[in-house]
């Protein structure tokens, strides 16, 4: 069945578009992504994960966990309902399940290069939006090649999905991809499960083909405090997740102020990832993270006592000094700084 489809032309019909078929997918160090791939010699090549898919059993081959990973990936591919199509790239917007913060510009003008050489040998995925537009789903990088090369037009597979299939093909396509931050991998899974697209982190070994302990591993990012988050969101290359799991331990611990202070300083090039958990346990202590001030009366008579253990803040009022009141003062100042999501409990 042909589909009329607004501004392009189709070109044919096909099942499986990007990746190798379940019966022969592409071998570990190679992401099945067509023209994504980093050619030989190439300094990408060389730059896996912190924690990369399981290795090789033997050579030639992948590990049964990986396979069923690559297979689950292809599979989300096949459909009867696709099409391939020559689309303008001024109609295809980033997809909204897309977990890659940063783009590797070096490696988009590798990638430019070979497409203008060879052409592009798999298409991008998107699916329709209101409005004649698209969404794109897999391949930014070829996307972002395109526009570098001032190509009006990219090859693209049409699919109609729903959005826990869009989120699971953008999420799986990134993680097979060597160029993607362990800080990015997070967010792409923690974004399947918060979607609801895979119901457990045990279940994300059987979608992704990373062990247990690579998902444990790669999840310590959860336990990070906001303010690291938002460290992370600008620089997701600041820290992998080997580094990420010692510190989780001893945010953990209490240590939260000081992991903050030891990623701006890795930010900062004063630190490297390598000797942050040693600096945090070296140069700070929960104790150092305690502040005790005093606060008093125009006439000098003590008030009230404010203490900070960490992120534990207790306040001790002198006698006479009406603690209802002050309770009722600092709920409404939390109560605005929350906003309208605050309710009293």
């Amino acid at each position: 069945m042909t589909r009329s489809v607004p501004k392009v032309s189709l070109m044919k019909r096909s099942g499986l578009i990007i990746g190798g078929a379940a019966a022969n997918l592409p071998p570990l160090g190679s992401n099945g992504h067509g023209n994504d791939a980093a050619p030989a010699g190439d300094p990408q090549a060389e730059a896996g994960l912190t924690v990369p898919p399981r290795a090789h059993t033997n050579a030639g081959t992948e590990t049964a966990e990986l396979l069923a990973a690559r297979q689950t990936y292809a599979s989300l591919q096949a459909t009867s309902e696709d099409a391939v199509v020559m689309l303008p790239v001024d109609i295809i917007d980033r997809g909204r399940f897309q977990n890659r913060i940063v783009f590797d510009r070096t490696y988009i003008e590798g990638l430019a290069e070979n497409i203008r050489t060879d052409g592009l040998t798999s298409p991008i995925v998107v699916r329709p939006k209101d409005g004649g537009r698209y969404e794109l789903i897999a391949g930014e990088n070829r996307l972002e090649a395109h526009k570098l090369i001032g190509a009006k037009e990219i090859k693209a597979n049409i699919q109609i999905i729903d959005d826990n299939k869009a989120v699971r093909l953008t999420v799986l396509d990134n993680i097979f991809h060597r160029t993607m931050t362990d800080y990015e991998i997070y967010c792409g899974l923690k974004m399947l499960l918060d979607e609801g697209a895979v119901v457990s982190k045990r279940a994300l070994t059987n979608e992704t083909g990373y062990s247990s302990t690579q998902i444990h591993r790669i999840m310590s990012f959860e336990k990070f405090p906001s303010e690291a988050i938002e460290i992370l969101n600008a620089r997701p290359g600041l820290l992998g997740a080997t580094a990420a799991e010692k510190l989780s331990q001893l945010i953990a611990a209490g240590f939260d102020v000081a992991v903050v202070e030891a990623l701006r300083m890795i930010e900062q090039g004063k630190l490297t990832e390598t000797r942050a958990e040693s600096w945090v346990k070296n140069q700070s202590s929960p104790a150092k993270q305690r502040s005790d001030r005093q606060i008093i009366f125009s006439s000098g008579k003590p008030f009230a006592k404010l203490i900070r253990e960490s992120t534990t803040i207790s306040i001790k009022c002198a006698a006479g000094v009406d603690a209802e009141g002050v309770e009722a003062a600092i709920y409404a100042l939390l109560a605005d700084k929350a906003g309208d999501g605050a309710k009293n409990e």
